[in-house]
């Protein structure tokens, strides 16, 4: 197209296409190779997550649909989320704990990554419909959050978002595995160097990641390391144990909040901590230090007697992929009075992502919006 031939005598030929070049729909780059549904597995602030098939084995998986105009030229949206980030991470994550990545495909407008469509939900919707879990179930979901985190931060990587939302389930049956997932917000860094982006979610952020005046995916001046994820896991276990979050925006303010984070003070007086082993209260305890170098490593957390002493029971059932129940087994009561000073985790207390301005009320699950 364009090219001009001379003849002799000065006669002069210019080719043009007379027809257009085919604009290829971008839609069939994804359709071509699966099959994406219009059911909806969750929704939030920058992503959704769709039911989809690969056409050739008819293989069910999850599609995380990422619309680019939500993201600046290197990939970044507010609070953190990085799309370029996530998918480099998770390309190069092989680990039974943590959700793997089948394949990306990028068009002009959107991101799609497809994954394993696990059936069991994630971890607070779990925890919702049992209003809290068996000491021992806890423990070993404990177990395997902490196998997925000493993969990631002996490779320098910290999740910085990790919460129940973000912990699926294989299956809804009892001593289920688990895997991690959206790895938006995740940052490799160097061995010594310390990350800044203020990011996380409202009632599972640590307390070095907030400073007066900086808003969610401004720069800290002080900086912090993989120790946020530690924090995270130790308001996990509190609210799976308990039913209840051990930080909680009582009047929605998140002032009120942050200062109860910063405070690191925590509430065991609920009649249902009376049926917790004092082990497991340690473990939250070293867990949730407002000093990150006091707080309990990934490394540490293992060598705790709240893991260490059923270790070789934790490993079998992981290994095997079934309950092994310790002999202290029991049907816990439900959970925590609501008339604790901290909120039941199925209270409107939804956990807002960082991004957005203020708590969302979380309700039933059904009703609920999740943040891929």
């Amino acid at each position: 197209h364009g090219d001009v031939i001379e003849i002799k005598k000065g006669y002069y030929f210019t080719f043009l296409r007379l027809t257009k070049k085919r604009e290829v729909n971008e839609a069939d780059l994804v359709d071509s190779k699966y099959q994406i549904t219009e059911t909806v597995l969750g929704k939030g602030t920058f992503a959704e997550i769709r039911l989809a098939y690969q056409k050739d084995s008819q293989q069910q998986m999850a599609v995380k649909i990422m619309d680019k105009k939500n993201f600046s030229m290197n990939g970044t949206a507010g609070g953190g989320t990085n799309y370029v980030h996530e998918i480099n991470l998770l390309r190069g994550i092989r680990h039974p704990n943590i959700v793997r990545v089948y394949d990306v495909c990028e068009t002009s407008k959107h991101v799609y990554i497809f994954m394993p469509l696990l059936r069991g939900g994630d971890l607070f919707d779990y925890i919702y419909s049992h209003e809290r879990l068996d000491e021992d179930e806890a423990k070993f979901i404990v177990y395997q959050v902490l196998l997925a985190l000493k993969y990631l931060h002996d490779a320098n990587i910290a999740h910085r978002d990790l919460k129940p939302e973000n912990t699926l389930l294989v299956s809804k049956d009892a001593y289920s595995q688990v895997l991690l997932t959206d790895f938006g917000m995740a940052k490799a860094a160097g061995q010594k160097e310390l990350m800044k982006t203020m990011c996380g979610t409202f009632q599972y952020i640590a307390p070095e990641m907030l400073a007066p005046g900086v808003r969610p995916g401004q720069t800290l001046e002080a900086g912090y390391t993989t120790a946020v994820d530690c924090w995270s896991l130790g308001v996990m276990t509190y609210a799976m144990v308990s039913g209840m979050l051990p930080f909680s925006d009582e009047d929605g303010s998140p002032h009120v909040l942050f200062a109860q984070i910063k405070s690191g003070n925590l509430d065991f007086s609920a009649p249902c901590w009376r049926e917790l082993s004092i082990e497991c209260q340690s473990f939250i305890v070293k867990l949730l230090q407002v000093d990150p170098r006091v707080r309990m490593s990934v490394d540490r957390a293992f060598k705790h007697p709240w893991i260490a002493k059923d270790e070789p029971r934790l490993a079998r059932m992981y290994a095997q992929g079934r309950a092994e129940p310790s002999s202290a087994d029991r049907t816990p009561s439900p959970a925590c009075s609501p008339q604790s000073a901290k909120r039941p985790v199925e209270s409107p207390a939804r956990k807002a992502p960082l991004t957005d301005a203020s708590a969302i009320p979380m309700g039933p699950p059904s009703k609920r919006q999740r943040q891929p």
